[in-house]
């Protein structure tokens, strides 16, 4: 059985709560989940969770690789809050790699 990936269980989170959720809540969710690693259960950092919501607010994986926006961020004082964007269509991504046209989905 495929797990589902960290960002995918984000949006899951987010667009099940339907308001702007405290990022330590995400980052206690990202905590509790698991994934496989050379045969080894290992868990999700803090920092994960914070990589994934920036990715999905800025529609660009720390690769450089386009993801659709799926995130709503908000500062409230030193903290910051996420939501689900709703209504959000993924359209094919077009990126150009050494002059030839890319399309992500």
């Amino acid at each position: 059985m495929k797990q589902l990936s960290l960002a995918k269980r984000i949006e899951n989170y987010l667009k099940k709560c339907g308001t702007f959720v405290h990022k330590g809540k995400l980052e206690e969710l990202a905590k509790s989940a698991t994934y496989i690693k050379k045969g080894k259960v290992c868990h999700y950092l803090a920092e994960n969770c914070d990589r994934r919501c920036r990715e999905m607010v800025q529609g660009k994986k720390s690769d450089g690789t386009p993801c659709p926006i799926t995130l709503e961020r908000r500062e409230v004082g030193n903290s910051v809050e996420y939501r689900y964007k709703q209504n959000t269509k993924p359209k094919p991504l077009m990126v150009e790699k050494d002059g030839v046209m890319v399309m992500y989905n």
